[in-house]
């Protein structure tokens, strides 16, 4: 059983290993422009089981109710590598994934695609989720400064990284999130969510000051509509470019929620069944200078930000189609093989030329 369980890893990593021979990964000196996208990828997890985690039992055990195996897992892999190949990210914020092991399985899956679509460089820091979930950073450049902020017990904590981009200001600060979900009481829900807000507000605040004029992206599932109090308040991220505070407003930070950028039509990356409803959980959010001209990073002009829908990824009804076993309204099963109950949502930089013309 063992060795069944081993082929399949190993045959992974020695096609990895052929293609990253045969591949030259993307130029990732000084670009000119920089794709960021952020993905919840709906319970990544492993098939081994890790005695300190009892939340990954339901996936460690093949009979269980998700029926997870080894080929099943290899086939979520493939499928999530040829979705974010197909959006061609350079920094991919990713949430609900079980550990380092599925993240480098992931970055082995994007190396051997017929078009690969390497990430080598990956944050990861384990939280003390009770589910075992954590949140990660795969990344085309050097990542650094790596380290996991603690918010609430037992929750997922905001992940910070340093991307090196070429040097100097044109570095970038990055905060990956996955904030307290919906499920259970709303008032405690709320206020959990405010309090993971407050952090991550504060280390917003201290990125913009220890690196002025540098690039700050903080990006994840806030678990809450984009125009939320929640945001609005606790992150105080403006959800309208109207509501952005003013440069004399003496907010050191204005903060922007650039899903407010997309066409009301198009924003729904996530879709609740049971009421009928998309929201707006998923988002990527900066300061507003880099909205302008005034960080080494602004938005691009053309088409900067928006929701990616793969047909891989997306059901019949338009909705995301996640990967898992379901029971129907006619109480049979059917296992759904796509990618995740969420879309990813992306947004497009440009460098901001300095006065050597760079």
């Amino acid at each position: 059983m063992l060795a069944r369980r081993l082929l399949p890893a190993a045959l992974a990593f020695l096609l990895a290993f052929c293609a990253t021979a045969k591949t030259s990964p993307p130029d990732a000196d000084a670009p000119e422009r920089l794709r960021v996208a952020t993905w919840n990828l709906e319970n990544l997890f492993d098939t081994e089981d890790d005695p300190s985690n009892p939340a990954d039992d339901e996936y460690s055990d093949p009979a269980a109710w998700r029926r997870w195996t080894v080929e099943r897992y290899q086939t979520k892999l493939t499928h999530l590598a040829t979705v974010i190949a197909a959006l061609r990210p350079d920094i991919l914020f990713v949430s609900e994934v079980e550990n380092r092991r599925v993240l480098d399985d992931l970055a082995a899956a994007l190396r051997v695609l017929p078009e690969p679509w390497p990430l080598p460089h990956i944050a990861h820091r384990e939280s003390p989720d009770h589910r075992g979930i954590d949140v990660a950073i795969l990344s085309r450049f050097p990542l650094d400064g790596v380290a996991l902020h603690e918010t609430v017990p037992f929750l997922r904590g905001i992940l910070e990284a340093h991307a090196r981009l070429g040097g100097g200001a044109a570095d970038a600060t990055l905060l990956a999130c996955h904030l307290k979900s919906q499920l259970g009481n709303a008032e405690e829900n709320i206020a959990l969510r405010q309090r993971e807000m407050l952090v991550l507000r504060g280390l917003a605040e201290a990125a913009v000051a220890a690196h002025p004029g540098g690039a700050l992206v903080i990006g994840g599932d806030f678990n809450d509509n984009f125009d939320s109090a929640s945001l609005r308040l606790g992150l105080v991220a403006a959800p309208s470019r109207s509501g952005i505070p003013a440069p004399d407003s003496g907010d050191p930070a204005r903060l922007y929620n650039l899903v407010g950028d997309i066409p009301e039509a198009e924003r729904g990356s996530y879709y609740y069944a049971r009421r009928k409803v998309w929201n707006t959980f998923d988002a990527i959010v900066v300061p507003a200078a880099m909205l302008g001209g005034e960080a080494a990073w602004r938005l691009a002009d053309d088409s900067p930000v928006g929701v990616f829908r793969h047909p891989l990824a997306t059901d019949t009804d338009g909705r995301p189609r996640p990967f898992r076993r379901v029971r129907k309204k006619d109480g049979t099963d059917e296992y759904m093989e796509g990618c995740s109950d969420h879309f990813p949502v992306w947004a497009d930089f440009m460098r901001v030329p300095t006065s050597s013309g760079r």
